[in-house]
């Protein structure tokens, strides 16, 4: 069965046909037995059930090319997810990721204090040389996970793989 999404017709699917009555929902002759419950008050259903998804009026799915594109280009930032309604997911990712760049620009500065002047040879020149490589060290490594995890998810929203088939109410992407 499709899932209408148009709000013209409400109580019909894309085909012309009645939908069936939701659950909860008063029925007629139902006895004492029914159950008026939040689905049959607000007369929707909450995102996931298979066949019923939950839209606002007017509402067109995400593109699944735009998403993609936006995976490529700013994975790392993770805008796709914050396109798709991921908005946890692309926090982390954002967050990861300008603390990597920080984490790489600390290595740097650190590793130019510790070059100092080249006339002067101290031993703690040394030891901050080596610190700021393995900040920069460490701050390339987190990058570059970054980037291998949005291509992850990159892959993941062209097959259409578990969540990143949907956008945020649980509606196929198109």
């Amino acid at each position: 069965m499709n899932s209408s999404y148009s709000h013209d017709r409400p109580g019909f699917d894309t085909q012309g046909g009645a939908l069936p009555p939701l659950y909860g929902a008063q029925q007629e002759n139902a006895g004492q037995y029914s159950q008026q419950g939040w689905y049959g008050q607000h007369g929707t259903v909450p995102s996931g059930v298979p066949g019923y998804p939950t839209v606002p009026p007017g509402y067109h799915p995400q593109s699944r090319v735009a998403a993609a594109c936006l995976a490529f280009f700013l994975g790392g930032f993770g805008a796709h997810n914050f396109y798709i309604g991921l908005r946890g997911r692309a926090i982390v990712q954002l967050c990861v990721t300008i603390g990597s760049v920080a984490i790489i620009f600390l290595g740097a500065v650190v590793m130019l204090i510790g070059l100092g002047d080249p006339n002067v040879s101290y031993d703690d020149d040394e030891v901050m040389t080596g610190l700021g490589a393995l900040l920069f060290i460490g701050g390339c490594l987190l990058v570059l996970a970054v980037t291998i995890w949005a291509f992850v998810e990159l892959f993941m929203i062209l097959a259409s793989n578990g969540r990143y088939g949907q956008d945020r109410y649980g509606v196929p992407m198109r």
